[in-house]
């Protein structure tokens, strides 16, 4: 004998078996949804270029499923709606609704008891498959099935934009490695033993290049952005500092043959540095000799280096005079300060030259590419007319 309470085990088997087939259902209606917009998003790469467009169509697939499977099955599903469905594919004339109702309220209704019995016994001589078929609607599955296939054959037929996505991104990967460069490039600036505000300045200037270059969406972009760059490094470089470092190297050439003080070598400011310790042991014709050499040189950068002009003037005083040594001192002091602006002055050139190396290797690539879709479009346009040619005269005759 059936007890009644056998009736709701048998509902939530049933119940189960509902829940997955609303959650087919609901995948197939996904599907159709992914299928839809699978098409456009396929089409709309074949006139623009994406190329993540595969991808973004293998993921919405496996989301659409797993999404509408488990919407299917999470949404609510009260035992009297199950009841109802297994009603009707038993053809059960509402006996099984009408009993849970019965078995849910047993004192409002005299004929409850047997009617709960009557309907478990029932119940319990059909399968639950049988209560609850896998129907699918046949129209919506052949429609996410056409729309799926249409996208397999979207997916995986040639794309005419595939060149033009495997050229940006090529152009992307080149402008990467010219970011990177320019990285290097501060890196190795910030280790250069020059004046630290030009330091600050070129790096700065560099770093912004740099996120520049990374933002840039093509060749023709990150040219310009080089371009630019360049055109604010030049203006870092001061006709007085270059004329300034030229003077001054001039003269450390003729140190070189000639120091100021016999003994001495090295750079202007090594040799002041040295004439300030040898000066009490210099005599009179070498103290003079060197003052007209430093007065010459001052002289000459009075307008390009104002600053390294007045200490070498009070170097010479010191010489003539007999005066403070320690003017000699602050003279080398302001050589070095000389020689960090020369060495900035050389850093901002150097960067210069490197950036325009860089904007040469775009403008080939540029050009590279230009000429291989030109040679690809003539080479089609000249297929396409000697094969129309062809076709007609061979009609004709």
């Amino acid at each position: 004998m059936v007890s009644d309470s056998s009736l709701v085990p048998w509902l939530e088997q049933v119940r189960r078996r509902v829940r997955t087939r609303r959650g087919v259902r609901w995948t197939v209606n996904s599907v159709i949804v992914w299928g839809t917009a699978a098409i456009v998003l396929l089409a709309a790469a074949r006139l623009v270029p994406l190329g993540w467009e595969r991808d973004a169509v293998a993921a919405g697939a496996v989301i659409a499923v797993a999404a509408g499977f488990a919407l299917g099955l999470s949404r609510r599903l009260p035992l009297p709606l199950v009841a109802r469905s297994a009603d009707q594919d038993l053809h059960g004339k509402d006996r099984i609704a009408t009993a849970l109702e019965f078995l849910r309220n047993p004192d409002r209704y005299a004929l409850a008891p047997g009617q709960i019995r009557h309907a478990a016994e029932w119940a319990s001589l059909h399968p639950v498959a049988g209560a609850a078929p896998m129907r699918l609607p046949r129209r919506r599955l052949t429609l996410a099935a056409g729309l799926a296939a249409v996208v397999a054959v979207l997916a995986l037929a040639p794309n005419p934009q595939d060149r033009e996505v495997d050229r940006l991104r090529a152009e992307g990967a080149l402008i990467d490695e010219q970011a990177e460069e320019v990285r290097r490039q501060v890196e190795a600036v910030q280790e250069l033993p020059i004046d630290a505000g030009e330091k600050q300045k070129l790096a700065s200037e560099l770093e912004r290049l740099a996120a520049e270059l990374e933002r840039s969406v093509d060749l023709e972009a990150a040219m310009q952005e080089l371009a630019r760059t360049e055109g604010r490094l030049q203006a870092l470089q001061s006709n007085e500092s270059l004329a300034a470092k030229a003077l001054t190297r001039s003269f450390e050439r003729s140190l070189a043959d000639n120091p100021l003080a016999p003994g001495l070598s090295g750079s202007l400011a090594e040799q002041l540095a040295g004439l300030q310790e040898a000066l009490p042991n210099l005599s009179e014709g070498q103290r003079a000799e060197a003052a007209e050499r430093l007065q010459g040189l001052s002289d000459s950068l009075s307008s390009a280096d104002q600053a390294l002009s007045e200490a070498l003037a009070g170097a010479v005083q010191a010489l003539e005079q007999g005066a403070s040594p320690e003017a000699i001192g602050e003279a080398a002091s302001a050589a070095r300060a000389a020689e960090g602006r020369a060495g900035a002055q050389d850093a901002v050139a150097a960067a210069r030259a490197s950036l325009s190396d860089l904007r040469d290797q775009l403008a080939r690539a540029q050009a590279q590419g230009q000429g291989q879709g030109q040679g690809q479009g003539q080479g089609q346009g000249q297929g396409q007319g000697q094969g129309q040619g062809q076709g007609q005269g061979q009609g004709q005759g």
